[in-house]
């Protein structure tokens, strides 16, 4: 861990916007940030709204930092919009750098290319760099995310669970949804009355906000069953051992499938995921740590006397 050096980039206006429409809805969503794109400062109501839709900032920082030592921490969005006030404040205490994105016709891709370029060049360019951080709602960073896997560099991506981010979440080494980020507090939905939604014709104008689809960035319990059960078999057959490291069967299942996470399945430690499935796989608890292995009897062998 001493080793391992981390850049985090926030995609931060679309964490932000995605935040907004789990708190208050789609309609609202859109309507408040064309009321605002014209710099003016909104009514009340809105200011309410966007208060009740805050993110933290520390809990991400502090998920980075426990891959390794941060070392660059940049944080993208138009910093003068009202749905941004208070942030700057917020990432100056964990020294996030603040890239502001003007307002333009298209500020949504320039955003994402900025980003994008920043990131390879501090990947070419800083080789002490072993771990790439990006926190987005966006699945067009699913290629950035496989160029720096190319580049050498772990890749870990911290989605909103929008229907889009499944193509992110395969694009990268490990996947982890924001809400399952600790210290992160869970977005509650606020009623109220729903504005009218703009008309189609003024759709190019506001920013994207997807829809919740059939594709969800999720591994279903079933599904975790046959990974832990695949990724024991092939542990055992490229090893003569007995007893494999739960940590070691963790890591093969994440890069077999960067969806796993044990958290989402509703079980706070990995050896609490391997001891719900006595069925498969069979637990041994040591001073080094956790060992695991495939049941005999799945293996085709007969049970110790």
């Amino acid at each position: 861990m001493a080793s391992e050096r981390v850049a985090l980039y926030f995609d931060f206006e679309n964490v932000v916007l995605s935040r907004y429409r789990k708190v208050h809805g789609q309609a609202h969503t859109t309507r408040d940030w064309e009321v605002t794109k014209n710099g003016q400062l909104p009514d009340p109501e809105i200011l309410g709204r966007i208060a009740a839709a805050r993110v933290e900032v520390a809990p991400f920082v502090d998920f980075a930092a426990s891959f390794g030592t941060v070392t660059l921490k940049r944080a993208y969005a138009d910093w003068t919009s009202p749905f941004m006030a208070g942030y700057g404040q917020d990432f100056g205490l964990h020294a996030v750098e603040l890239v502001q994105m003007f307002r333009v016709s298209n500020r949504k891709n320039a955003a994402d290319i900025r980003l994008a370029i920043d990131a390879v060049e501090d990947v070419v360019r800083q080789d002490h760099l072993t771990h790439v951080v990006f926190v987005s709602a966006d699945s067009d960073f699913a290629p950035l995310a496989q160029r720096c896997r190319r580049l050498g560099k772990h890749v870990v991506g911290i989605g909103t669970g929008g229907p889009s981010s499944i193509y992110l979440a395969r694009a990268c080494d490990e996947y982890h949804p924001i809400e399952s980020v600790p210290g992160l507090t869970e977005p509650t939905a606020v009623e109220s009355e729903t504005p009218e939604v703009p008309t189609p014709d003024d759709a190019a104008t506001h920013p994207r906000v997807d829809e919740p689809q059939a594709l969800v960035p999720e591994l279903r319990p079933a599904d975790a069953e046959m990974l832990l059960e695949r990724a024991l078999r092939y542990g055992h057959e490229r090893s003569d051992a007995d007893w494999l490291t739960a940590a070691g069967i963790k890591s093969f299942m994440q890069r077999m499938d960067p969806l796993f996470n044990e958290k989402t399945l509703g079980y706070r430690r990995f050896s609490s995921f391997l001891e719900a499935h006595h069925e498969i796989a069979e637990v041994e608890h040591t001073e080094g740590g956790h060992l695991v292995r495939l049941l005999p009897a799945l293996r085709g062998e007969p049970e110790a006397p």
